[in-house]
């Protein structure tokens, strides 16, 4: 190969081409398996190429790690049978070089001995996922008591930890230890309270993702009633860029006086349906956020079982605010009545996307009523180009179509540009949607309407 003549540090130089363009395990595989030659010269820049070991649930480990030099491991797979966890568990004894463990039990019992597994020393672990998967719907998933002072050796350098569908009672506790923490995601089967949850939060002031996502709805008093601490003053966070949470509303609104995010760039909020939210301390906070000061545009977005308002500014997201339902149109007016006063991004506005599939397929309907599509928009007064999907236009024409007369105005006073899909064909959607812009110039308000993908 004409390749073989070069010098060394040429060589290297396109290996480094190859590993950044297709990074991996099986890249540098392959390159160690062409020649001596090669594999000399990768195995002697490890760190350059950023080698790795990678072990499976799958892989027959103690072969493997004989056979190849003492690189940096990263452990993933799933824990679904005795020879799976042997496998995992031979791997971890070699914790002085793993560097990235990801596991899925599918049982608490394979769960609780992985965890025991984690308690020895893992000074070069940077990243750890750990998700409880039962193939056993009646499993119970008992709580996993962890100790703080044994998990990991009680010393840790992480920077990423996600826990998801696994209850660890101490885990605000165990927080504590992880001071050098850059990503947190946390969808947490349990609770703990939130003052427990604030104080923990205090120590992690390299923390720049927080994501905590709650399955129980267990109630207020539930975790008024445990034992919590309560932190002396408010944990500032100078580092977090995104906060994501999704649980019922007054568990944020207990856990928000505790904690100072001065430079979050996205925050998301995904409350469990509630006919009110009384959140006064979430939107005092909210209104002194400088993310949330040039909000112009707003997105209702419907992905699954959640309906999102995104407020934003250009292409910049900065606040979302959902409500997880199967009946999105029936919590509209919850969506909106969040939005008052001393936060209240609304009447500034002046652009709205309605865009999404209206409602999972399971939950197909024909008899929406517009009353709540026409209470959706009533807060939008300073919107002028409203823009929504060929999805919704059989939910939200009729709606439109109503607003005739005294009604005219009666919602988005200030609309004067309507962008839809495409040409609409002639039929009762089209003839609902030319007798708003009717009804429009007529009451001295004319509206202009806009395809997106017209032909002409």
């Amino acid at each position: 190969m004409a390749i073989d003549i070069l010098p060394d540090d040429a060589l290297l130089y396109i290996f480094d081409f190859f590993v950044a363009e297709a990074p991996g395990v099986e890249t540098w595989h392959t390159l160690v398996h062409i020649c001596q030659r090669w594999r000399n010269i990768v195995l002697a820049s490890p760190r350059r190429l950023n080698l790795r070991i990678e072990c499976t649930s799958k892989t027959r480990v103690r072969e493997k790690l004989e056979v190849w030099p003492a690189l940096p491991i990263v452990v993933s797979g799933v824990c679904d049978s005795q020879a799976c966890l042997d496998n995992i568990r031979a791997v971890l004894e070699h914790g002085d070089r793993i560097m990235s463990i990801n596991l899925i039990a599918t049982s608490s019992w394979d769960l609780e001995e992985v965890f025991a597994a984690l308690e020895a020393p893992f000074p070069a672990l940077t990243d750890l996922r750990l998700e409880l998967r039962p193939t056993n719907l009646w499993d119970d998933s008992p709580q996993i008591y962890l100790d703080p002072l044994k998990f990991l050796g009680g010393s840790t350098h992480l920077r990423l930890l996600a826990f998801k569908e696994i209850a660890v009672p101490r885990l605000p506790e165990l927080l504590f230890y992880f001071s050098d923490l850059v990503v947190l995601r946390l969808p947490y089967q349990g609770y703990f309270s939130p003052d427990a949850m604030a104080a923990a939060l205090s120590a992690l002031t390299s923390l720049e993702k927080l994501l905590l996502r709650f399955t129980s709805r267990k109630s207020r008093l539930d975790w008024h009633s445990q034992e919590s601490r309560h932190p002396p003053s408010r944990s500032v966070l100078p580092s977090l860029h995104i906060f994501e949470f999704q649980g019922v509303c007054d568990y944020l609104e207990d856990l928000i006086p505790h904690i100072d995010v001065p430079a979050v760039e996205l925050l998301s909020i995904d409350f469990f349906p509630r006919l009110i939210f009384n959140t006064p301390q979430l939107l005092h906070s909210l209104s002194h956020m400088p993310c949330t000061q040039a909000l112009d545009e707003a997105r209702l977005n419907f992905e699954g079982d959640v309906v999102w308002l995104e407020f934003s500014s250009g292409d910049f997201k900065a606040f979302r605010f959902g409500i997880s339902s199967n009946e999105p149109e029936r919590d509209f007016p919850i969506l909106t009545r969040f939005f008052h006063p001393p936060f209240n991004p609304l009447p500034r506005l002046e652009y709205l996307c309605i865009s999404g599939d209206p409602y999972p397929q399971e939950y197909q309907r024909d008899d929406v009523q517009n009353d709540r599509w026409l209470t959706l928009f009533q807060p939008f007064t300073a919107v002028r180009d409203l823009y929504f999907s060929k999805e919704h236009l059989p939910f939200i024409a009729p709606a439109l179509q109503e607003l005739v007369g005294e009604r005219t105005t009666e919602v988005l006073p200030s609309l004067q540009n309507l962008f839809l899909d495409e040409l609409l064909p002639a039929g009762p959607i089209h003839e609902a949607i030319m007798q708003f812009v009717a009804a429009r110039q007529l009451s001295g308000h004319p509206l202009d309407i806009f395809y997106r993908n017209e032909d002409d």
